[in-house]
């Protein structure tokens, strides 16, 4: 008696199918399952074949759906083949079409290949390959061809100093083309410490700088094509507060004081029209700020009203034309008889320096 059948399978396609005595199922099919099947069927008396082929018809992909992107001199030409930058799949086989936006008038379109003269070019090219076999969708892929030239220098630079930051704006160069990025440094005049910095866009804040320092601006535009050349900015002063020192009251009589002190710096920029000098009154352990006169940034003296027998503290307040301040007080101290007003810690420093000269007079 013939024994039962028994049934096995061998087939090239990428995936292999299920089946039984009498159903061959391919679960889930894609373009994947095409191939060759053989299946065999035997017994202990004969062995018999069956053969058959799948095929599965699938809508157009492809392998890279962004194509390379291009910047090329604007007096050149170029070919672009959709089959030569990214592998078209689909079955049926795709019609490759390429599809370009933003010509001028010399471009001849050859099934799957575009041809652009880039003398003829006003703005960026936009190359769209498309594959369609009929099924849906159809498959895009998209790249992009500039055209330009080396940047020139970048335009009109500009800059808003603060006390330790500059904001740099600039315009982008008037020749250049394709994407456009800026590099550049802010460097320090007297150490040559250099900021290096790029950017994308026609500004930078350059931060962290000494104030009242003096800063050189150098910036260049560079593409694909090259690097141009430097645009330098006029050399800047970066503001800082001014400096004054030896604040110094002395009385005259007793009702003048004199004030005088000195100023250092500027702070980079021009002082404001006035300084301020308070001569505050202290009454009942409180200060009253009575006194405020106003000088010219370019005085060193002030004659200041007072009441004999009080005590005083003078307040010099220097502002420049970058709203930065300094402040210089002097210690409160009382009016005598006449002489120098003379706060303690003066008095202390007077003292010092006359122990020093005795002890040397001791010596010799």
């Amino acid at each position: 008696m013939p024994s039962p059948p028994t049934l096995l399978s061998n087939n090239s396609g990428g995936s292999s199918a299920s089946f039984n005595m009498t159903l061959i199922k391919f679960p889930n099919i894609s373009r994947y399952h095409i191939g060759d099947y053989s299946f065999q069927i035997s017994n202990n008396i004969s062995t018999t074949f069956y053969n058959f082929s799948v095929d599965v018809v699938y809508p157009p992909t492809f392998a890279n759906p962004d194509l390379p992107d291009f910047c090329l001199p604007s007096d050149s030409n170029v070919t672009y083949s959709c089959t030569s930058v990214s592998e078209v799949l689909g079955n049926p086989y795709p019609t490759l079409t390429a599809n370009v936006t933003e010509l001028g008038d010399s471009f001849v379109l050859l099934d799957d290949t575009v041809m652009i003269t880039g003398g003829s070019m006003v703005d960026d090219v936009i190359v769209k390959c498309i594959a369609d076999n009929g099924i849906e969708p159809v498959a895009i892929a998209m790249g992009y061809i500039q055209f330009g030239d080396v940047p020139s220098v970048p335009l009109d630079i500009q800059t808003t100093p603060n006390r330790n930051q500059i904001a740099i704006t600039w315009e982008a160069p008037a020749t250049g083309g394709c994407s456009i990025k800026y590099y550049g440094n802010v460097t320090r005049v007297d150490t040559n410490d250099t900021t290096l910095f790029n950017a994308t866009m026609p500004s930078f804040t350059a931060t962290a700088l000494y104030p009242g320092a003096v800063y050189l601006i150098s910036i260049r535009a560079i593409n694909q094509l090259g690097e141009g050349d430097y645009a330098t900015h006029t050399v800047l002063t970066l503001p800082s507060e001014p400096v004054v020192s030896n604040l110094m009251a002395m009385r005259l009589n007793s009702t003048v004081v004199k004030v005088t002190w000195d100023l250092n710096s500027t702070g980079g920029v021009n002082l404001t029209a006035m300084i301020r000098i308070y001569l505050s009154e202290l009454v009942n352990g409180m200060a009253q700020g009575n006194i405020s006169v106003s000088v010219t940034a370019n005085d060193r003296m002030a004659v200041l009203p007072i009441q004999d027998g009080t005590r005083y503290q003078i307040v010099l307040v220097a502002t420049n034309e970058a709203a930065l301040s300094t402040t210089l007080t002097t210690e409160y101290f009382e009016m005598g008889s006449g002489g120098t007003a003379v706060s303690a810690s003066q008095m202390l420093k007077l003292m010092m320096i006359t122990l020093i000269v005795i002890v040397v007079l001791i010596g010799l």
